[in-house]
């Protein structure tokens, strides 16, 4: 293992609300965290509607706030990201928490805006934690299977799932809402499995909407908001179908063994 990857300390949550429903993995962020009164940076580039940024982004601030922990925003919802000023955040930032939402417009702004080096500097030095939900959960990862595609207008009926690139510092694919079902799509999972088909040298976790993974120290555990659901490692059977294992509470992953 890349001596950089035991410096990562990562959240990764498949779903929830940051202040209710997923408050033991944001705890478990604060928890990897150096200062006492770490600065929270939240990332609201997956939202892309009004709406959608009005109904998420200040319950997050203010649960940060809440706890005593100065916060800021990346950008404000409809503002165009500003190099310098995301550069000087993302370099104060001792928490970087990431909202849900859309995957692929949340890295296509990255790229535009020259962040993702930066972005993945910081985590692989491990001067600061990362942290999110669904879109959120995705970054740090190699891809991810995202379900972008299903808020954009044009495709809101039409869409199917796609693969998203992420920062590349954790060297595994994830899914993020893995026990979730579509009607038209079926099971979430079958659809991540179908798509690991096609990438057989990648190591691959499926994460629950009341789970998250816990990277650090060179370790992948899992944080349980319920004690029913949980992360789920793939795995490759010899007649080429993918299945998956979940994880028992107290299993621990050493991050050597996925880089072989």
């Amino acid at each position: 293992m890349h001596e950089s990857l035991s410096n990562l300390k990562i959240i990764a949550a498949g779903g929830g609300g940051a202040s209710t429903t997923s408050r033991p993995a944001i705890e478990a962020a604060l928890d990897l965290t150096t200062p006492d009164t770490p600065n929270v940076l939240i990332v609201p580039t997956p939202k892309r509607t009004k709406e959608a940024f009005d109904k998420t982004i200040p319950k997050t601030e203010e649960f940060f706030k809440k706890l005593g922990l100065k916060t800021a925003l990346l950008h404000q919802f409809g503002e165009p990201i500003n190099t310098g000023v995301a550069l000087d955040r993302i370099e104060a930032a001792d928490l970087i928490y990431t909202a849900g939402g859309d995957t692929l417009h949340m890295m296509e702004q990255f790229h535009r805006h020259d962040l993702i080096r930066p972005l993945a500097q910081r985590a692989l030095r491990g001067d600061t934690v990362l942290s999110g939900i669904s879109a959120g959960a995705i970054l740090p990862a190699k891809w991810g299977h995202s379900d972008s595609l299903s808020y954009r207008p044009e495709t809101v009926d039409t869409w199917e799932y796609v693969r998203v690139n992420g920062l590349g510092v954790a060297p595994f694919a994830i899914t993020p809402h893995f026990n979730n079902t579509h009607e038209r799509l079926g099971a979430r999972s079958d659809q991540f499995g179908t798509m690991l088909k096609h990438e057989p040298e990648t190591a691959a976790f499926g994460i629950d909407n009341l789970a998250a993974i816990r990277l650090a120290d060179g370790k992948i555990t899992q944080v349980q908001s319920d004690p029913d659901q949980f992360v789920h490692i793939a795995q490759r059977n010899k007649n080429g179908t993918i299945s998956f294992e979940a994880l028992s509470p107290e299993e621990s992953i050493d991050l050597g063994s996925l880089t072989k």
